[in-house]
């Protein structure tokens, strides 16, 4: 039971929280009792109670619910019975039972203001206008608001809690003295000063000497970031660090519950340090605060007198921990929102400008340059997957130094694979630095756009900006195709038809060569992008460089036509050639002379690939016409006495391996598969792979 006094001061800061919000607060007990009378019953709570015709708005319904959360709760109008209508409950729950509940209510969320509306529409005249003047009478709120009123009833709910169940009157007259000082100054760090110095006028009640608050400066160092003595002034420190571990501060941030010292020895040697200053103690208690998995501030209180920090109060000051956690969490919150609006208006302002780049290499660089500014960023590489068959790539960066840059080159050969769809963004680690990697899709394949940042904490607080930052980056690629690629793909066309027209080279050659073009390319798995380049050059063929300049054809395609021109001509090319002017020489090569012409630049491994497609093309072309009569080979595999080794060889050259590929495969030496081969070649009578390979598919 509570008495009389106790139940006066729980229903005194009962009224202090329910006028703050303007809604009614009350205290149930477990057998659905009220333990308080109600505080400032609204017109809207009077309203409901009359029209559902019950004495308090807790259903059992509701009471249930509590019990199986055990958690604050927010209730809408699937429990309370009236659209629009919500309320909080709070349970107050000790050894894992809920003793009571705190109800408080009723809210009218902003966007939810209508349905209320039409369900008043429903009514009566008379109850009509009787629900229209309770809910003028409430303000509406938000979700900001609804968060703030839970985190303060739940601070309430455990000093109700407490009230409930501790026997020191004067612990009560202290907790409830500080709460209203909590509510009046909104801040529980200035609540906390004014309580003490409030406390130290007073007789009976214990005296601080000094307080103070310390942050963390990094992972072992803290700083002392306010002292004030007993009167409220604050005190100079000239050498304001300690260590993790290091004096009583520095235990104190080890823990991560409050922690006191009742009786201090005059020679501890852990007090000089405030000594020095002029400050004695007996008594220290430490708060220490939690963010992001650390103690990141503690807060110290200290007195002369010894046995001042009871357990009671050390529990307290749990309550009054929450409260400092609170206020840092909504600092963090407004600071973030604020930096997030901000960059976020600067992105709206990226966006204009990006969309005015017509030039794809210039907007390239201009990503990469602006992504340096959205974000505190130490560095920045835009990388494109220039090639996907032979893992190439083109990275462009800014302010990454060359070990870095060298060492994020290895990183995205070894880890960027190629890809079906949009894979997340990511945090990776370099050399020591770390990276935001957002993945950016454009003409069917995969950029990454990687920024530099300091830390993981940086990853979380920047990763939607830049996520978003990639997304304009993708929409401004495609913005650029578009205008570049309506022009192009017509004036290659124009000069298509012309050839045509010009007789340079017939439209069935063309169709013929693309539709190999097209089989080939399923073959090797290149994407669309590859596949147009492949089109393009067979239509542009018959110009040269300077011609196609001219008509502002995009210089890639250029450079991969002009390729193409010199390996028709058996010129040699200074540089690497563009595989799909390999491919389409190899192709063409082979439309007009129904062979495939070799050339000391044309690699290797694609010429084998070309070799093996077109012995199975051929096959089919054979199988095609004769009509359904099935090809007899000369000879079956096991006519030429290979090995069972040596058909696995056999079969991974097929499949395009070289020789440290089968090695692996088959865990043999690259010595043992070089004699494999000799032996595999003169049992077959070839003199090479794709003699071999030409071979195996005859015969299956």
């Amino acid at each position: 039971m509570i008495n009389k006094e106790r139940m006066q001061k729980l229903q005194q800061i009962q009224e202090v929280v329910s006028k703050h919000f303007n809604i009614t607060v009350m205290v149930i007990n477990g057998r659905g009792s009220l333990v308080t009378p109600p505080s400032h019953i609204t017109g809207l709570v009077s309203k409901y109670l009359s029209f559902k015709k019950i004495e308090h708005p807790l259903s059992d319904e509701m009471m249930i619910l509590a019990n199986q959360v055990k958690k604050p709760v927010t209730v809408d109008s699937s429990y309370i019975g009236v659209p629009g209508l919500e309320a909080m409950i709070v349970p107050m729950v000790e050894d894992d039972e809920v003793l009571g509940y705190l109800w408080a209510g009723f809210f009218v969320e902003k966007q939810k203001v209508e349905y209320i509306k039409k369900f008043i529409e429903k009514q009566e005249e008379v109850e009509k206008k009787q629900w229209t003047k309770a809910l003028n009478s409430i303000p509406l709120v938000d979700q900001t608001d609804m968060s703030e009123v839970m985190a303060t009833l739940h601070t309430y709910c455990e000093i109700a809690n407490t009230y409930l169940h501790v026997n020191s009157d004067q612990l009560l007259i202290n907790r409830q003295d500080l709460l209203q000082e909590v509510i009046k100054h909104h801040d529980p760090i200035d609540a906390l000063k004014a309580y003490f110095q409030n406390a130290s006028k007073n007789k009976g009640q214990f005296t601080i000497s000094f307080w103070g608050t310390c942050e963390m400066e990094d992972d072992f160092t803290y700083k002392i970031t306010n002292l004030f003595n007993e009167s409220g002034e604050s005190v100079t420190v000239s050498d304001p660090y300690f260590m993790y571990g290091q004096r009583f501060l520095g235990q104190g941030v080890m823990s991560t519950e409050p922690r006191f010292w009742n009786r201090i020895e005059e020679d501890d040697d852990r007090k000089y340090f405030f000594e020095s200053l002029g400050l004695n103690f007996s008594s220290l208690l430490t708060i220490p605060v939690m963010r992001q998995e650390r103690v990141r501030t503690l807060y110290f209180f200290a007195s002369k007198k010894r046995d001042v920090f009871s357990q009671n109060f050390v529990q307290f000051t749990k309550i009054i921990s929450s409260l400092f956690q609170q206020k840092l969490l909504k600092e963090d919150m407004q600071t973030r929102v604020k930096d997030l609006t901000l960059r976020l208006e600067g992105l709206t302002e990226v966006f204009s400008v990006l969309s005015e780049v017509n030039d794809y290499e210039r907007l390239l660089y201009l990503l990469t340059d602006m992504s340096l500014n959205i974000v505190p960023a130490s560095c920045s590489a835009f990388i494109v997957k220039s090639d996907i068959h032979h893992g190439r790539y083109k990275v462009i960066s800014r302010g990454m130094p060359k070990n870095v840059l060298k060492a994020y080159s290895e990183h995205i050969k070894q880890q960027v694979e190629a890809i079906d769809e949009l894979p997340k963004s990511r945090l990776i680690e370099v050399e020591g630095n770390y990276f935001c990697e957002c993945p950016i899709l454009y003409d069917n394949q995969v950029y990454y756009l990687s920024v530099g940042i300091k830390n993981e904490s940086d990853y979380e607080k920047y990763k939607m900006i830049l996520i978003s930052f990639a997304g304009l980056g993708s929409l401004a690629l495609e913005k650029v195709s578009q205008k570049q690629g309506h022009g192009v793909e017509s004036t290659i066309h124009d000069l298509f038809e012309c050839a045509v027209e010009l007789n340079t080279f017939s439209n069935e050659q063309y169709e013929e060569t693309s539709e190999l073009l097209q089989n080939f390319s399923t073959y090797m798995k290149y994407d669309i992008s590859q596949l147009n380049l492949l089109k393009n050059i067979l239509k542009l063929q018959t110009y040269s460089a300077e011609f196609l300049q001219k008509r502002k054809i995009p210089p890639e395609l250029i450079k991969a036509v002009d390729q193409f021109r010199q390996l028709k001509q058996g010129n040699m090319i200074a540089g690497p050639i563009k595989e799909e002017s390999q491919t389409a020489y190899l192709v063409t090569q082979y439309v007009s002379s129904r062979k495939v012409v070799g050339h000391d630049q044309i690699d290797k491994d694609l010429y084998m690939h070309i070799h093996t497609f077109l012995d199975r093309w051929k096959t089919v072309e054979l199988n095609v016409e004769t009509r359904g009569t099935t090809f007899q080979s000369k000879a079956q595999l096991e006519d030429y006495g290979l090995s069972k080794r040596e058909l696995e060889v056999l079969k991974c050259i097929v499949e395009g391996k070289n020789n440290k590929n089968i090695a692996e495969k088959l865990y043999i030496s690259e010595h043992t598969v070089k004699n494999h081969l000799t032996n595999l070649f003169r049992k077959l009578d070839v003199k090479d792979r794709v003699q071999a390979i030409s071979k195996y598919y005859q015969m299956t």
